[in-house]
């Protein structure tokens, strides 16, 4: 096909009405050829092209246009250049061929991990990049939207709808998952957040892993970051409208999108990893390399490598890709794994004013979107209640420990129980920041689903090929009496109703919620705490447990809807102690079994009660009372003017007795109230 010079702007490959202008970066190559296949699974490629340095190059770019090239054409691109990793980090390699970091879509139809980490092999057996039809910007504004009222909901796109019980069209897609709003709708979430949906390589294990049959599922090892995942697709050359076409079905059902995006790492691994993109093009600028021995990769994050996020370049193309995801793709925010790398400089060395995460948050689209930060990295560095910028919002672990420990019985964390759910305004308030800056939750995809929580005492990872070495021993678990599986009747209402207890903590509590899917349904990964490479029935969503536990699905059904009716339970500022100006109640009461004693400093203790004030006219008092101890408890319930008391929740109870929304609730009489063991009981008031 005849050729022309090209353009650098854009970076990646554009469709345009005459043909296809492709442009990529390389500062030190020398040589530079592009690829064209006509099919995914081509054996070789129909026309190599190589670029001239003189007419093909401006700047860093490298660019050229192909006259009459059509979309969905698959394409690769090879660099030659410099080769000497050990004093400069360069490492060019002439026979491997790179798919594009700008691709908007790409194929691994050929793809064969082993193969290109061997420097000689040259076999086409690369990942594709795809030309793509152009993506329109979104039609609806982006809002500036934040958290305080959200309740997340963290779901997997493949293990959503991958079982046969989903009974989608397309299993375990992107349009499998559009299949499933109406009952997320029902359900009551307001956000879903997506682990990674940019491109990954699936055969991204360890060796007895992959010799299992085993390949990644969780997608933690990105390649593409502007491409969806094939697997996703039904088409992957059409795969980002398919992506669009399910934000824009979130959107009109009243969800948001949030993606878990991964940019402290790659695919590629260390030295002796493939070479996928950013190592033939630009291993030098991208990458952590050790000062001593450039072959090395700085490994931050347990993966093999480390992006050098705040190299301006590198930043740049942060900035930029995120931008597209919200401007194109219709995502609603981020949540970053792995965050703190961000906060390391071209030294790795911590930074107190890294570029990336002000530059995000500066960005005119990216200041409009909720930015939710794993505050830490596999290296030591943890910024919890302290991570760099301005509104950044944090998973919250120590809210996870804190509540685990109290849930199974550990005596003595009523001060801390109380901070947890009241915002954690220790780690937020004195850097100016919100009760919405604290991400609360009790389980997510890295450890024990809630189920789980209740059943295993310790993890159960031999089904991952590692002897059990794998996966967190740290998780403050309860079996409630037994290991696993159990037929005792007293055992599984137990853990029934510590299910429950967890779930209604964390909705009763100030910050934002965030449940794992399934959770809802007491899905189960028979204690496997590490499931990041089973993409199987283990992993996926048997959708018959809806009905199977459908008590459970129930009761959280209504505590959402507690929840959502309560502002006093989302507050935007963080709780005083005080009443607000004209009103009689204080915004918090703590109290133990008797009022306005807590007992913070009792050793023993382990029942917490509070009553918490409306926020505006017409909203009602709630007293909430927690007793993780081994006895019944009779507590002294607050006499508030004007108002009775109404049971609208109590743990210890049957379904549907468990959970009743208003007009159903019975009136409490007395001034007291009997709470079980182990038992979570909310009041509603009413005037």
């Amino acid at each position: 096909m005849r050729v022309l010079a090209g353009s650098r702007f854009p970076p990646g490959a554009t469709a345009l009405p005459d043909g296809v202008n492709f442009c990529i970066f390389s500062r030190h190559a020398t040589r530079v050829e592009l690829l064209l296949y006509g099919q995914a699974d081509s054996a070789e490629p129909f026309q190599v092209i190589e670029l001239s340095p003189e007419h093909n190059r401006t700047f860093f770019f490298w660019h050229v246009f192909v006259v009459g090239l059509r979309p969905r054409t698959y394409y690769t691109w090879r660099a030659a250049g410099p080769n000497d990793a050990q004093h400069t980090g360069r490492c060019f390699n002439p026979r491997k061929e790179l798919v594009d970091p700008w691709a908007w879509g790409v194929s691994d139809a050929r793809w064969d991990r082993r193969k290109a980490t061997d420097p000689q092999d040259v076999s086409h057996a690369s990942i594709r990049a795809i030309t793509t039809e152009p993506l329109p910007p979104r039609s609806d504004p982006i809002a500036a939207r934040g958290l305080d009222a959200a309740i997340i909901y963290e779901l997997h796109v493949g293990g959503f709808t991958r079982h046969s019980s989903s009974a989608v069209e397309h299993p375990g897609t992107f349009a499998g998952l559009r299949e499933k709003i109406p009952y997320l709708r029902e359900l009551g979430v307001t956000h879903v957040e997506l682990l990674p949906v940019m491109a990954f390589d699936e055969q991204d294990v360890l060796d007895p892993v992959r010799a299992r049959g085993l390949r990644n599922y969780w997608g933690y090892s990105t390649h593409s970051f502007h491409s969806p995942h094939p697997r996703y697709c039904i088409d992957p050359a059409h795969g980002a409208h398919e992506f669009r076409a399910l934000t824009d079905a979130f959107h009109d059902a009243g969800i948001g999108v949030l993606l878990d995006v991964a940019f402290n790492h790659t695919a590629e691994g260390g030295a002796r990893g493939p070479m996928i993109n950013f190592k033939g093009l630009a291993n030098d600028i991208f990458y952590h390399l050790d000062a001593a021995d450039r072959r090395r990769y700085r490994d931050y994050t347990g993966c093999g490598n480390t992006i050098n996020c705040n190299h301006p370049l590198v930043s740049a193309f942060i900035v930029q890709c995120l931008e597209y995801w919200v401007e194109h793709m219709g995502v609603d925010g981020f949540r970053f794994d792995l965050a703190s790398v961000f906060a390391r400089d071209q030294r790795g060395e911590p930074m107190a004013d890294p570029p990336v995460p002000w530059a995000i948050e500066s960005s005119r689209s990216l200041s409009r979107v909720p930015l939710i930060a794993e505050a830490w990295d596999a290296a030591g560095l943890y910024h919890l209640g302290a991570f760099p910028g301005m509104a950044w919002a944090e998973w919250n672990g120590r809210y996870r420990d804190a509540i685990r420990r109290f849930v199974r019985g550990d005596p003595g964390l009523i001060g801390e129980v109380a901070t947890c759910m009241a915002g954690s305004a220790d780690l937020y308030a004195g850097g100016g920041r919100l009760p919405a800056s604290s991400i609360n939750f009790i389980t997510c995809h890295d450890g024990f689903t809630l189920n789980d929580l209740v059943s295993y005492n310790a993890k159960h990872n031999e089904a991952n090929g590692d002897d059990n070495r794998d996966g967190s021993n740290h998780n403050l678990s309860w079996n409630c009496g037994a290991e696993g599986a159990s037929v005792d009747a007293g055992i599984l209402e137990l853990r029934r109703r510590q299910a429950r207890n967890f779930m209604a903590i964390l909705l009763l509590s100030q910050g934002v919620p965030m449940m794992l899917a399934g959770d809802e349904m007491l899905r189960s990964q028979r204690g496997n705490n590490n499931a990041y490479c089973q993409d199987n029935e283990l992993s996926w969503l048997d959708w018959r447990l809806a009905d199977a536990n459908r008590d459970m699905l129930r009761f959280v059904r209504e505590l959402i809807a507690l929840r959502k009716r309560h502002p006093s339970l989302r507050r935007q500022r963080f709780l005083t102690g005080r009443p607000a100006p004209g009103e009689a109640l204080p915004d918090v009461t703590w109290h133990g079994e008797r009022l306005h004693e807590p007992p913070w400093h009792d050793p023993s203790a382990q029942l917490l009660a509070f009553t918490l004030a409306g926020t505006r006219a017409g909203e009602a008092a709630l007293h909430v009372v927690l007793n993780m101890s081994d006895t019944a408890r009779t507590v002294a319930v607050p006499p508030v003017a004007g108002c009775r008391w109404r049971r609208a929740l109590d743990t210890a109870l049957g379904s549907p007795q468990d959970i009743a929304p208003p007009g159903q609730q019975p009136l409490l009489h007395g001034g007291q109230y009997v709470v079980q063991p182990r038992a979570v009981a909310v009041l509603e008031g009413e005037a």
